[in-house]
Formats: C-alpha cells, sequence, structure tokens
C-alpha cells in the first residue's frame, strides 16, 4: 500500500512530465515558426538581380549589339548560380533596355537553368494586317504575367506588358505561386535577334530580372519532422527517468 507522501510524489512527477510535454510542444511551435521564416527570407523579389554576369536594367554593362537583319542574334547570360535563392521559381518579371532599330523586327527569348525557354518579344505588333509592327525605336519596358498585350501602337519606351501568348507561351511556364517551377539558381540566357533587315542596329543596354522563389516543400518538411523527432526523444526519455524514479 503506498503512503499519501508516495502517491503526492507521483502526482508531482505527473505534473512535472505534463508541464515539459507542453514545454515541448511551445519549443516545436517556435522553432517550427523560425523554420518558416528561415525559408521566407530566401525568397527575393523587388529591384531585380545584379549579379555578376547579369545588370540592372538600363546599366551598360551586360550589353551589346542586336545586328540589323541578323537571325542569328545574340546571347546574353546572367549567372544567379551564388545567388542563393530558393529552389522553386514562382515568379519573374523581365525589364529590358533597347536603344535604336526597329521594335516590330526584334524577337527575344529567355532560357531558364534547367532549359525551359520562354519567348519574351516576337516582332512586337505584327498582324496580318499589319507586317511592320510597332515602330518606335528603342524600348525600355518590364515583362510580367499582369501586363498589357503589345500592340503596334504601344509606347515601348515604358510601361510593363505580357509575353506573347501563342503556342501555350507564358512567363508561368517558369513557374508560379500554384506550380512553383524551375530552379532559378543557375545561368540564365536571354537571346535577342532583328529579323528584318531595315532599321539599322539596335543595342541592348541592360536587363534585369526579377525573381520570387521558395524551397522545395521536402525541405520545409524535414524541418517540420525534425522538431516533431525532437520532441519524441524528449518525451521518451523524460517518461523513462519518471519509470526509473518510481
Amino acid at each position: 500500500m503506498e503512503t499519501m507522501n508516495e502517491q503526492f510524489g507521483k502526482l508531482n512527477i505527473g505534473q512535472s512530465f505534463t508541464k515539459t510535454m507542453k514545454n515541448q510542444l511551445l519549443l516545436g511551435v517556435v522553432l517550427m515558426a523560425s523554420l518558416l521564416t528561415t525559408q521566407a527570407g530566401l525568397f527575393y523579389q523587388g529591384t531585380g538581380i545584379t549579379t555578376a554576369g547579369g545588370t540592372g536594367e538600363g546599366i551598360v554593362a551586360n550589353s551589346g549589339t542586336i545586328y540589323d537583319g541578323s537571325p542569328v542574334g545574340s546571347a546574353f547570360t546572367m549567372d544567379l548560380g551564388g545567388a542563393g535563392l530558393g529552389s522553386q521559381l514562382t515568379d519573374i518579371q523581365v525589364s529590358l533596355n533597347v536603344s535604336g532599330g526597329l521594335n516590330g523586327n526584334l524577337y527575344a527569348y529567355l532560357v531558364a537553368p534547367d532549359g525551359t525557354l520562354v519567348v519574351l518579344l516576337n516582332r512586337p505588333g505584327v498582324t496580318g494586317g499589319n507586317p511592320f509592327g510597332n515602330t518606335q525605336s528603342g524600348l525600355n519596358l518590364t515583362l510580367a504575367n499582369s501586363g498589357a498585350t503589345i500592340l503596334a501602337s504601344s509606347d515601348l519606351g515604358s510601361g510593363m506588358y505580357a509575353v506573347p501568348t501563342a503556342n501555350g507561351n507564358s512567363l508561368v511556364n517558369f513557374g508560379s505561386a500554384s506550380s512553383p517551377g524551375v530552379n532559378p539558381n543557375g545561368t540564365w540566357t536571354l537571346f535577342f535577334a532583328d529579323m528584318v533587315a531595315g532599321g539599322g542596329n539596335a543595342t541592348l543596354n541592360g536587363w534585369s530580372l526579377d525573381i520570387t522563389a521558395v524551397p522545395e516543400p521536402v525541405n520545409m518538411a524535414l524541418g517540420f519532422f525534425g522538431v516533431i523527432a525532437a520532441g519524441v526523444v524528449a518525451w521518451r526519455r523524460h517518461g523513462s527517468a519518471v519509470k526509473n524514479n518510481e
């Protein structure tokens, strides 16, 4: 028969164990919140990336000539291998600054590190009834999912526009919030060409990428289960200690 003191001691041990478990669960919540905050820090959005090999919009660094009437074109690269972005892209905007030439003659596409290709410009403003398209010389614009359609009459000296949508082409092909996509850490390639002779050479003065990327869900899941596992181990160890003290 246990004495009242022994029963009271076990009650205190049980209460202490319950309190410990509550503390462990609270610690788990805090650690998980910390993990999510850290992962959120891997998002990149805002002003555009200006790492080695790439430039901010309008900065003459990663520049080059787009030769008149030369479909062979020119390639420009941006190395984001050390950018430390999340591993899945959920949004991207592309800013282009070009001077000279005729906008309606230009063709451009962007290739992600994994080879995914999205057409950015395809002879802007050209239609069946207008073979010349947008006859402005030079552009300084941002291409985004929420942008307007480029018309022959569009002022491409500023503003936000959409990429061509033929054949399923879209910036969403790089990834979206509902369907995270490519890993942006690596080398991006911008291709530019002037498809029709006439209008003179154009010059790419600069380009930038505005990327939002998140970590892979598996990384977050591993972190969460790590917290749970730590709590379970602590529970078992404390439970063993309680039994040994009985």
